[in-house]
């Protein structure tokens, strides 16, 4: 709850920015006082400073899954630490953020390979069943043959969750799985 709280308070500026309110009209240690500007939070995200725009992104884990459209917006921001907060925000919210799956699907080759570690992390947790495994098995196999053993490690592991929740679908995509 204190980190929470301090990440509420980082944020505070930022959605002052966007709601043109002065420092006095946002409490820091209420998300109550704040929760009815999530509808305009989004306007917080279009920040020119890269650096204010991860704060406010930090905020919205507050809002929980209510926050998720304006997190999947983030998923395009053109600063990677946003983008990649996003995506590791989307997973803490579990299967709750399935709607967030094309737009990961989107990024999963982003040049900057924490985004890349962010978004498969995030796939592997949003679909635990493999349901999406039609849109997130070609990432999987993309991420095999990434450069950075990190992607290259999720990307088999998200094949091989595929190959165990989908045994008969994964059959037909002839690609093979040995495990040690």
């Amino acid at each position: 709850m204190k980190m929470a709280s301090l990440l509420l308070a980082l944020s505070i500026t930022g959605l002052q920015k966007a709601n043109g309110m002065s420092s006095g009209d946002v409490h820091c240690n209420s998300a109550t006082s704040i929760w009815e500007h999530l509808p305009r939070a989004s306007k917080v995200l279009g920040d020119p400073d890269p650096e204010i725009r991860v704060r406010n992104t930090m905020c919205l884990e507050k809002f929980g899954i209510d926050a998720a459209p304006i997190l999947i917006k983030a998923l395009s921001d053109k600063h990677w630490a946003e983008r990649a907060l996003a995506a590791n925000m989307l997973a803490g919210f579990g299967a709750e953020a399935h709607k967030a799956i094309p737009a990961l699907v989107k990024i999963a080759n982003d040049p900057e390979v924490l985004v890349r570690r962010a978004v498969l992390d995030a796939i592997l947790v949003i679909d635990p069943k493999s349901e999406y495994f039609k849109k997130t098995l070609p990432v999987f196999r993309q991420a095999l043959r990434d450069s950075d053993k990190e992607v290259s490690r999720r990307g088999s592991a998200g094949l091989l969750k595929i190959s165990r929740n989908q045994p008969e679908e994964f059959k037909k995509t002839g690609i093979s799985i040995t495990t040690r």
